[in-house]
């Protein structure tokens, strides 16, 4: 009776470890996770680590418009004027109607 119940146990954590890695794997949500820690740390005002997950989120999903617009904000508080340019260029690129 013991050897079937750690059995089971076992075999319900390796499922739950199954399923809860493969929604880590999801490009939507890995992108969205990115960009969301960005926005938080672009409110803090910790521009270089907002810089590198909105990075992040480009990298998963090229054509993440809000990542690059927000990029492109982010480069602006750092001074960073061509990378800045670079952004926004991409973001009317990617959605010319909106911007």
């Amino acid at each position: 009776m013991t050897r079937s119940l750690y059995f089971r146990l076992f075999l319900i954590l390796a499922l739950m470890a199954i399923v809860f890695s493969g929604c880590s794997r999801d490009p939507n949500v890995r992108k969205q996770k990115y960009f969301e820690s960005g926005q938080r740390y672009f409110e803090k005002g910790k521009y270089r680590e907002a810089a590198i997950q909105y990075s992040n989120a480009v990298q998963v999903d090229p054509r993440f418009t809000d990542a690059h617009y927000k990029l492109a904000q982010t480069y602006l508080k750092l001074q960073e004027w061509t990378r800045a340019y670079q952004e926004l260029s991409r973001t009317i690129e990617l959605q010319p109607d909106n911007y």
